[in-house]
C-alpha cells in the first residue's frame, strides 16, 4: 500500500504508515521518461513487490529460453 508525503515534505525518514509500521521511498525507473518515480511503501509492501518482480523477470527469461532453443534456432531447421 503506497503511503504519500504530506504537500510540502521533503524529508521521508520520518514517514509511518496507518498501521505505525516505517515507510520506505525507493526512486524507480520509469519507461518513456528519464525521470524517476519516487514510491514509498512498508518493507513487507516492498518485499511482496520486490517478490513479484522478481519472479515475474525469471519467468518471461524461461520463457525466451525454451522459445529460443533446440531444432528452431538452427539454420536449416534441423537437428541432424
Amino acid at each position: 500500500m503506497p503511503v504519500a508525503a504530506p504537500a510540502g515534505e521533503t524529508d521521508t525518514s520520518n514517514l509511518v504508515s496507518a498501521d505505525g509500521e516505517d515507510v520506505i521511498c525507493r526512486r524507480l525507473v520509469v519507461t518513456g521518461t528519464r525521470f524517476a518515480e519516487k514510491t514509498c511503501k512498508t518493507q513487507a509492501a516492498w518485499d511482496a513487490f520486490d517478490d513479484y518482480t522478481n519472479s515475474n523477470a525469471k519467468e518471461q527469461t524461461d520463457k525466451f529460453q525454451r522459445l529460443n532453443s533446440g531444432c528452431s534456432t538452427q539454420a536449416e531447421g534441423s537437428c541432424s
